[in-house]
């Protein structure tokens, strides 16, 4: 299967745009594939550029040099089928949960696939509900299932969970991952947080360094794909400790 999104010899510096930003570019000939219907966790150091590479592939921001290609085409900027869900609260507080959803379809007659997807999502019961009565995850749902039904084929998820608590943080890992294998989408995932980019993706990439490097890269076994059962799993544990050692060698001074 080829890749959805390549990233191909990417170079990008803020120092062009921001002459204080310093002499180092955050990615120079920076290359990433992803093929369709993966979910790619990305965890790195803060302000190692990986939330940079989100806004690459949505066409939010343009390389300097080297291409970005999204189905075979150089990305030149945002497109409905490239979504990003950026860190914060993206709900529109006036509206329901029904109508900010609506917001994304581009058809109408969507709105069956759209009901198919917040009922994976847990939503099913909250379409007449406000933002503000939901916790900082249902409204992280919300969004989701927004950008999904105006078309994703690939999302870009900016700290999705970074706001939840341990406590529900699991349960909201497994709805997000079953959310966007319902929806038949890719996704880059980016977190702090080694063991829920184990948790939720299909491959992992540990990054760090200026400019960005891929330090590991390892397609991850999910049999079963629930995330309660391998959490219970004593191989999934050992395989855990073991990677923590390994991103502990690889960055000893930063707490991925």
């Amino acid at each position: 299967m080829g890749p959805i999104v390549e990233m191909e010899n990417t170079s990008f510096s803020f120092r062009t745009r921001i002459p204080s930003f310093g002499e180092q570019p955050l990615l120079r000939d920076f290359s990433m594939k992803m093929v369709s219907g993966e979910i790619v966790a990305m965890v790195g150091p803060s302000g190692c550029g990986k939330s940079t590479i989100a806004r690459l592939i949505a066409g939010l921001l343009i390389p300097d040099s080297g291409r970005v290609i999204f189905k075979g085409q150089s990305v030149s900027g945002p497109s409905r089928e490239r979504g990003l869900i950026a860190q914060g609260d993206w709900c529109l507080p006036w509206f329901t949960v029904r109508n900010n959803v609506q917001l994304g379809l581009s058809d109408p007659s969507h709105w069956g696939k759209a009901k198919q997807l917040l009922e994976v999502a847990g939503l099913k019961d909250s379409l007449e509900r406000y933002p503000s009565e939901l916790s900082f995850g249902g409204r992280q749902r919300v969004c989701l299932v927004r950008a999904l039904v105006a078309g994703a084929d690939v999302l870009m998820l900016d700290e999705p969970l970074s706001a939840v608590d341990a406590v529900r943080k699991t349960s909201l890992e497994q709805t997000i991952r079953a959310t966007l294998k319902a929806a038949g989408a890719s996704a880059l995932w980016i977190t702090h947080d080694l063991d829920e980019a184990l948790l939720v993706s299909d491959r992992l990439l540990v990054v760090g360094g200026r400019p960005l490097t891929i330090l590991h890269d390892e397609g991850l076994e999910r049999r079963p794909d629930d995330i309660q059962g391998m959490i219970g799993s004593s191989a999934f544990q050992m395989h855990r400790i073991e990677l923590h050692r390994r991103v502990a060698e690889l960055w000893p001074a930063d707490r991925l």
